[in-house]
C-alpha cells in the first residue's frame, strides 16, 4: 500500500568509490586519450579519473547538461572532438579514430 506508511531517503556520494573501482584493475600504463563525455552523467567521473591516470588526457563535454533525451547530430566536419584534436595538433589521433571506426563497422578491411 503506497498511500500510508513511513519511508525515508538518503543521499550518498559514491563517485570517489566508483572512480577507485575503475582504477582497481588498471595496469598503470600511460596513454594519450581524448575523453568525450557527451554532456552526460559520466562527465564528472571522467574529470576525476583523468587526474589520477598517467599520460596525456584531454576532456570534452564533461559538464552535465541535464537533458538526457537530447539527440545531437553533428556533421563529420563540424565534430567537436575532431576539431579539438586538430586544435591541439593531434591529427594522428583523428586518423586512428577513423581507422578504428571504419574497421569496426566493416567499411574498412585491414
Amino acid at each position: 500500500d503506497w498511500v500510508s506508511g513511513s519511508a525515508g531517503s538518503e543521499t550518498v556520494d559514491i563517485m570517489d568509490k566508483y572512480v577507485a573501482r575503475l582504477l582497481e584493475n588498471f595496469d598503470g600504463a600511460a596513454y594519450r586519450v581524448a575523453w568525450d563525455a557527451g554532456n552526460g552523467a559520466a562527465g564528472p567521473v571522467v574529470e576525476k579519473l583523468v587526474h589520477l591516470l598517467p599520460g596525456e588526457h584531454y576532456t570534452l563535454f564533461t559538464d552535465v547538461d541535464g537533458d538526457p533525451h537530447a539527440v545531437r547530430i553533428i556533421e563529420v566536419n563540424a565534430n567537436p572532438s575532431i576539431r579539438f584534436l586538430e586544435d591541439i595538433n593531434h591529427a594522428d589521433l583523428i586518423l586512428d579514430i577513423w581507422r578504428h571506426t571504419l574497421t569496426a563497422t566493416g567499411l574498412l578491411d585491414v
